[in-house]
């Protein structure tokens, strides 16, 4: 962040300006996948080793059900472009979409919710933020939100037809109803510290 400084001229940080781009700009940006676009404003995306390793897990573990069913499984580098705001783009950590759903191309961002998405929670990212991104997710579409958290070793599920619920490590996570294959014991998606 700039430094600016205070009367008693004293360095203070500041917040830095807001950048504003479209999602076409965003798509040529080379650190684009960086960063998500709400309301025409980039905001980075905050990940650390821990949560990066979380997100490879359910990553990994999503692509294995999409390999076996033929379905499709996205990084964290795919953007959704799927919101009222045609200005919003976001970025979950992991999605999964039945392969029925799936467009035949999509050359800049995927354009069709995905049936699950999972988002991973950093140690500088605000819950409430979470809560809000479920809720938008559901609102676009996706008919499953997996919210995870590394530091609690618990998941959070969303769902557009009943209140949030936590699971702990000891239980299991399961979207049977999107797909068979979909299920798996939360601890399996928290790699050991």
């Amino acid at each position: 962040l700039p430094l600016c400084y205070n009367a008693s001229r004293k360095a203070v940080m500041t917040s830095a300006p807001a950048l504003f781009a479209t999602p076409e700009e965003l798509l040529l940006m080379e650190d684009g996948s960086h960063f998500e676009l709400l309301d025409g404003e980039l905001r980075e995306r905050n990940v650390s080793s821990q949560s990066n390793r979380v997100t490879v897990a359910a990553t990994a573990f999503l692509f294995g059900v999409a390999q076996l069913r033929k379905d499709q499984a996205f990084g964290s580098e795919l953007g959704f472009r799927i919101f009222t705001d045609p200005a919003r783009i976001r970025r979950p950590d992991a999605a999964y979409m039945l392969n029925e759903r799936a467009p035949a191309n999509d050359i800049s961002y995927m354009n069709v919710a995905p049936d699950l998405v999972v988002e991973v929670v950093s140690p500088s990212d605000r819950m409430n933020d979470f809560r809000d991104k479920a809720e938008e997710w559901l609102r676009a579409g996706v008919r499953v939100v997996w919210v995870l958290l590394p530091e609690a070793r618990e998941a959070q599920v969303y769902r557009s037809d009943a209140h949030p619920a936590i699971f702990t490590a000891e239980d299991e996570l399961d979207a049977t109803d999107i797909a068979p294959g979909l299920r798996t014991p939360v601890a399996e998606l928290f790699p050991p510290r």
